[in-house]
Formats: structure tokens, sequence, C-alpha cells
């Protein structure tokens, strides 16, 4: 317990000193989709969320429509919010002070047996 208690302020240093702060979990299906929730990560000091988005139940083509529906949400707010598909996208992204966006779908259903 010692090594935990002396440890705690050297990792609240490192986390409090990085610009990076990563929320991995964000359910995001649209009764949830909130520019001002977004808004707040941002101004919080988070540069990148990987959101869950989907349609209920998943489908293929749901998913596909619900992230179009989503990114053209979005667009109004691109001084701020944006997306990216790789890690240079994304610090690029970050470092010119945007809320970085990745989507995910955590039902894996929507692909079977095919990950190609």
């Amino acid at each position: 317990m010692k090594a935990e208690t002396q440890l705690a302020p050297q990792a609240e240093a490192v986390i409090s000193g990085s610009p990076a702060v990563w929320d991995m979990t964000l359910p995001w299906v649209e009764q949830y989709w909130d520019i001002d929730v977004l808004r707040r990560y941002h101004d919080s000091g988070y540069t990148f969320i990987s959101a869950t988005i989907q349609d209920m139940p998943a489908s293929y083509e749901g998913v596909q429509r619900e992230v179009a529906r989503f990114k053209e949400l979005c667009i109004p707010h691109s001084d701020w919010l944006c997306f990216a598909d790789s890690i240079v996208d994304i610090d690029r992204e970050r470092d010119a002070g945007r809320l970085v966006l990745g989507l995910n779908v955590q039902d894996t259903e929507l692909v079977h047996d095919d990950l190609s």
C-alpha cells in the first residue's frame, strides 16, 4: 500500500499535465446525440472520444445511416469538433485544439464471420 501511496502524486502529475485525455467507452446512440455534451468534453480538456454509434437493433446498413446522419449533425461545429481515421490525423487535429471523434460499433453480429 505504501508504494501505491508514493506513486499517486506522480500519476496525478502525469495525468493532469497531459493534454491527451481519453474516454474510450462513450455510448452514443441517437437518443444521446447532444452536441452540448461533446462541447463539455472539449471544454474539460478531452481530446479524443471513441463513440459507440449504431442503430437498434444493430444492422450494417443502419450503422452506415447513423454514421452519415451524425457526421452531418457535426458539420456546423467543425471549428472544434472533427473525425479522424489515423493516428496522424488524430494528432494533427488535437494539436489544432479540436475534439477528435472516432466511431465504433460494439455488436459484432453486424459482420458475422467476415472480418475482411
